[in-house]
């Protein structure tokens, strides 16, 4: 599918948005074997607007399991709602917006925030997540780390 801009044409990648969609059903299963399986062995995670004592960047798969690992444990549910595609003119690039609500178990608090997200792939898999959320809600929801 094309998509027409008056600057650009932009391809939608059926291959990408499968990946990224796959990445966003298995964090709502909090299945992270399944999560690991998108993640390319040298993935990188940035939050550049993680409050302080929560990470900003995590590099490699085995420190991503590591940060997502206790999530089956501390959400008792997890939903990304209102997903929406964004194509660029690199086909492995992919800005994404969605919503995201989780009950967080050790504080009994919804968390319900915005997210604009950059995937970039390699080889059929993330090796690049930005995710742009408010920091104040991730706060609120969680408490300190």
């Amino acid at each position: 599918m094309l998509v027409m801009s008056k600057f650009t044409v932009k391809t939608a990648n059926a291959g990408a948005e499968a990946v990224i969609e796959e990445f966003l059903d298995a964090l709502e299963a909090k299945s992270i074997e399944r999560l690991l399986n998108v993640w390319h062995e040298n993935g990188v995670l940035i939050m550049p607007f993680s409050p302080e004592g929560f990470p900003t960047r995590i590099e490699g798969k085995q420190a991503i399991r590591h940060h997502y690992g206790s999530l089956p444990t501390n959400c008792k549910f997890m939903c990304f709602p209102d997903r929406a595609f964004h194509f660029t003119n690199d086909p492995n690039r992919v800005w994404v917006e969605f919503c995201g609500t989780i009950k967080v178990k050790a504080t009994g608090k919804s968390y319900n925030n915005a997210h604009v997200c950059l995937f970039t792939l390699r080889d059929g898999r993330i090796i690049e997540y930005k995710e742009y959320s408010n920091p104040l809600i991730l706060l609120n929801s969680f408490g300190s780390p």
